[in-house]
């Protein structure tokens, strides 16, 4: 990741992650180089189109980054994270629209 982001309350420095889907548990699975993973219940998306390339998807509210959905190259089938307490106030306090930033995974 070029920048860091927020998931749920936690702060991710900028780094190499890997992320696992889990459409069965509706879970996804976050791994950096160096901490443990962190496990997120998830709501299974479809889409109608399968993406080209694995994303991620980034809520942008001010200069915080919020990940919002993961989608794997080739599936239809991707997951989403609601927005959390965190992100909420901060979107609050900034008065700020949140844009979307897609970011290009390689898929392993």
């Amino acid at each position: 990741m070029p920048f860091s982001f927020n998931v749920g309350d936690r702060i991710f420095p900028a780094g190499v992650y890997t992320v696992q889907l889990d459409h069965e548990k509706q879970v996804l699975v976050i791994r950096g180089e160096d901490r443990k993973p962190l496990m997120l219940l998830a709501n299974n998306e479809e889409s109608k189109d399968a993406p080209k390339t694995s994303q991620l998807v980034f809520r942008r509210v001010g200069d915080h980054f919020f990940l919002e959905e993961a989608w794997v190259q080739g599936s239809n089938q991707g997951q989403s994270l609601p927005s959390g307490v965190y992100e909420k106030e901060i979107a609050r306090r900034q008065n700020d629209v949140a844009q979307k930033i897609t970011v290009q995974a390689q898929a392993r």
